[in-house]
């Protein structure tokens, strides 16, 4: 049975009349991007960073849009001298059209890409947009400090490795061990590091609780075997 190229052709453009979308949702960029930095500060650093990225996106994207119009007038020139029959008198009637065909082409494909540089910027600036509308929201709740700032470094090192330990506990995990010595390395009045000594110090007590019991029954062991 043969297949009618020009009906399935249709199917797929009606079917693809639905709005596409291939930016992340701000469902995506606000729980998986912004959220997932522990403290308010990283996530107005992150906001920043995305920020930076999206507009230096959208001037590339402009820069391109520039450059596809320019093609689109200068293959609407070459047509229009192809018809003219300019610089083009000694072509003869199928090489005139063949020419035409391929500049038409040229035009179309090109204003195809434009179309889709469109969209491309489109979705980049409603990205931008919300990563901006993040940026003040949090900036109302609190004023964004410099990167260096030593409180702000301490409160997001804190906060990060307290994240992976609780996990790790949490699933019963073993803690890494580059975490563990990140950890050391912080100032001795940072609560992670306090938890994490502590619990350095539990297991300790266990395990010698545990040789304790153990000898005990060793004791117990040998007293029956006399």
């Amino acid at each position: 049975m043969s297949i009618d190229f020009e009906e399935r052709m249709s199917q797929i453009d009606r079917v693809l009349e639905n709005e596409i979308v291939s930016r992340q949702s701000f469902f995506q960029i606000q729980h998986f991007v912004v959220n997932a930095q522990p403290t308010i500060q990283s996530k107005l650093w992150q906001c920043l960073r995305e920020l930076k990225r999206k507009r230096d996106v959208v001037k590339h994207i402009t820069l391109e849009k520039a450059e596809m119009q320019d093609n689109i007038e200068l293959a609407e020139i070459e047509t229009q001298r192809i018809q003219e029959n300019e610089e083009c008198f000694s072509l003869d009637k199928k090489e005139k059209e063949i020419k035409l065909r391929k500049a038409r082409r040229k035009i179309e494909a090109s204003k195809n890409a434009l179309f889709e540089l469109d969209r491309k910027l489109r979705e980049e600036m409603e990205e931008a947009l919300f990563y901006l509308r993040s940026f003040q929201v949090l900036n109302e709740k609190e004023e964004l400090k410099p990167f260096d700032d030593p409180a702000v470094q301490r409160e997001y090192w804190n906060e990060k490795l307290t994240q992976e330990v609780n996990l790790a506990l949490l699933f019963r995990h073993p803690i890494n061990m580059e975490t563990i010595k990140t950890i050391i390395a912080m100032n001795d009045d940072a609560p992670i590091k306090r938890q994490l000594l502590n619990i350095i110090d539990q297991m300790q007590l266990a395990e010698e609780q545990k040789k304790l019991s153990n000898d005990c029954k060793k004791l117990e062991k040998s007293k029956e075997t006399e």
